[in-house]
């Protein structure tokens, strides 16, 4: 599977039905795994506590890809998130994002997200833990 194809099933595994399980989770990301997103910091320990998070307060996330580029060791990806949460409302965001793989896992991302639809309280939906 090349690096493209492994960003795609990995956003759609870790957002859609096993959001929160860490067992798929560990298949496509490496324990070593760092997130910068809008210039936070996420380790790997609190990446899977930001699914977690996310499995709470939502029903569904659907990861829509716009544009997506590869480049050595890294992928690129314009994509919209749709999160509807538990209480049946719908939050958007646009998110631009860099993935770097080594060994066929991501090891890094950095990212840059914004709301585009939502409750303001949901602004760190792309953070929180």
């Amino acid at each position: 599977m090349n690096n493209t194809q492994l960003v795609k099933n990995a956003l759609n595994a870790v957002l859609g039905e096993k959001i929160g399980s860490l067992s798929t989770i560990q298949q496509y990301f490496s324990e070593q795994y760092v997130q910068i997103v809008d210039g936070k910091k996420i380790e790997f320990n609190e990446f899977v506590e930001h699914l977690q998070a996310l499995k709470n307060v939502t029903r569904s996330i659907t990861i829509t890809i716009k544009s997506i580029a590869e480049g050595e060791g890294c992928v690129h990806t314009q994509h919209l998130a749709k999160a509807i949460k538990t209480d049946g409302s719908i939050s958007e965001f646009e998110v631009f994002a860099c993935f770097h793989l080594v060994n066929e896992k991501i090891v890094r991302c950095e990212e840059l997200t914004r709301m585009v639809k939502g409750n303001g309280d949901d602004a760190d939906l792309g953070s929180r833990t």
